[in-house]
């Protein structure tokens, strides 16, 4: 028997065509949306990529608020996962697996966004902005 090890016994090589794809993203932003963005690039080394970052604001109203109570439970440990995934039912009931439990209260903002909205939003200034609307009816139509 031959005790030593070759390349040929360890690795398998396969045959891989690729083929260049091309990509794009495209956003639409009024020009006065685009007056309330900035645009932030800089380069993450770890991924060795090219990051933009477009942030702004929306007019929105908000609506409501919504609660959420959220629970999840796990094994406790490492052991307690291996007694859980691998102990049958007579193990389990002599050690029974013990659980980490965590609750969290989660509150969701309801807004509704008017990204068409067509208004310069002053750069510094409140994040709230009264605006008022006057609607005009038709005679015709009362």
């Amino acid at each position: 028997m031959d005790s030593k090890l070759r390349l040929n016994d360890l690795t398998s090589f396969n045959k891989l065509s690729l083929e260049k794809i091309k990509v794009a993203l495209d956003i639409n932003i009024s020009e006065a949306q685009f007056r309330n963005f900035d645009i932030e690039s800089y380069k993450d080394s770890i991924s060795d990529s090219i990051i933009y970052k477009l942030r702004g604001f929306l007019m929105g109203e908000r609506l409501r608020e919504e609660k959420i109570n959220w629970k999840v439970s796990y094994p406790s440990s490492w052991w307690e996962m291996f007694k859980e995934r691998y102990f049958t039912k007579r193990l389990l009931n002599k050690f029974p697996v013990k659980y980490t439990t965590k609750k969290r209260n989660v509150t969701f903002k309801v807004y509704e966004l008017y990204p068409k909205l067509p208004i310069a939003i002053p750069k510094y200034t409140d994040r709230h902005f009264p605006i008022q609307f006057c609607e005009f009816k038709d005679k015709e139509s009362n």
